[in-house]
């Protein structure tokens, strides 16, 4: 299992207004890297300085995956602020994801 933290120095603990979110990769494969970019193009432009992120690779670790009930990677999982809300595939549809996150009010 891997960790990064994205605008935060030095690994700290995240604080209770922060952003947690654990995004659930297949290796390298290419849907899990567009998430991965995705994400951190995300974070840059709508929590910069308020996420933490952990990056689970469910071929490395599957339990955490079923733990979790993770049935499909790439999976973005935000554990806070609650509620918790997951997110499957690549990230590239940045309004849905938006939306799905909290971050933008859906359009009418």
């Amino acid at each position: 299992m891997s960790s990064f933290f994205l605008d935060r120095t030095g690994g700290e603990e995240p604080e209770e207004d922060d952003w947690v979110l654990t995004l659930f990769i297949a290796g390298r494969s290419p849907n899990s890297q567009r998430a991965l970019q995705n994400l951190r193009e995300i974070i840059a432009q709508h929590l910069p300085g308020r996420c933490s992120v952990q990056v689970v690779d469910i071929l490395d670790d599957p339990l955490v995956a079923i733990a979790r009930d993770i049935l499909v990677a790439p999976t973005l999982v935000r554990l806070s602020p609650l509620p918790e809300v997951k997110i499957t595939g690549s990230l590239s549809d940045r309004q849905k994801v938006l939306v799905a996150l909290g971050l933008v009010e859906a359009e009418r």
